[in-house]
């Protein structure tokens, strides 16, 4: 069973860049500003 998981554990690879924390935050500033700010209306 550990085999197994060890497995499929290694064939999680992704191609994509890491993401950049900083930018990523920003974003999500953005989104939380637009969706509170029509919650206000």
């Amino acid at each position: 069973m550990c085999r197994n998981i060890r497995t499929l554990l290694s064939s999680l690879v992704t191609s994509a860049e890491p993401r950049n924390r900083e930018v990523e935050a920003a974003r999500a500033k953005v989104r939380s500003a637009d969706r509170f700010r029509g919650a206000a209306r």
